[in-house]
């Protein structure tokens, strides 16, 4: 497959990964979603999908045959050339995409966001202090002295986070 082609295929799924994770307020109710997932996406999508746009960048130079041959140039210096070409048509598309969806957020969808940002928190920071008084409990059953077992952060407040 050529580099424009692997790029391109590869890319549009960078595309969608990166519009799901940057829009996934729109896609997910906060009333009818456990707290554990509201919390593991609040923290993770982020990782998630810049893993997924490097795998992506991946597969795409892996999957690039060079089409286009010049006498007396090495088949790995095409090769490397090309897949160097696929990858960054991913690159570039995903940058892209999440430069307008970082404006859009910014704009468009900003009462969209504050929305969920205002029905998720409570059950976010409810379960992050539930969370942590379990931790709590763990440590003092394996025999710390209780204020040992609550070195930890202070707990979520509700106030901190709606402020941020």
């Amino acid at each position: 497959m050529g580099p424009l082609r692997a790029g391109f295929i590869y890319g549009i799924v960078a595309v969608v990964v990166a519009l799901v994770s940057d829009f996934y307020f729109l896609f997910v109710n906060p009333a009818g979603t456990p707290a554990w997932v509201l919390a593991v996406i609040q923290q993770y999508h982020t990782q998630i999908a810049l893993t997924a746009f490097l795998f992506l960048g991946i597969l795409a130079a892996l999957g690039v045959r060079p089409t286009h041959f010049e006498p007396g140039v090495p088949y790995r210096s095409l090769l490397l050339r090309d897949c160097a070409l696929a990858a960054t048509l991913v690159a570039v598309m995903v940058g892209a995409v999440l430069f307008f969806a970082t404006a859009l957020q910014a704009t468009v969808f900003a009462s969209q966001a504050r929305t969920y940002a205002n029905e998720a928190a409570p059950k976010i920071v409810d379960y992050s202090n539930t969370t942590r008084q379990g931790l709590i409990k763990g440590r003092i059953k394996r025999g710390e002295t209780p204020q040992q077992a609550r070195k930890l952060p202070p707990p979520a407040k509700l106030e901190n986070v709606r402020g941020a």
